[in-house]
């Protein structure tokens, strides 16, 4: 799964875009880094793949 953090005013808002596939999640996840404030990648698990950008803890 990836999840997207968009800034809005002073909080940001969470999109989540369903991708199964691992390497294509990380290959949309550095496409998408150009549009929003911070994407994080999820493994089936639930554990973190990779970061990008401004990422809220936790997530």
């Amino acid at each position: 799964m990836i999840r997207c953090y968009v800034s809005v005013g002073s909080s940001q808002a969470v999109e989540d875009i369903a991708e199964t596939d691992g390497e294509q999640a990380r290959y949309t996840a550095s496409c998408l880094a150009d549009i929003y404030a911070g994407v994080v990648v999820f493994d089936p698990e639930g554990g973190v793949v990779v970061r990008f950008g401004d990422v809220p803890e936790p997530f």
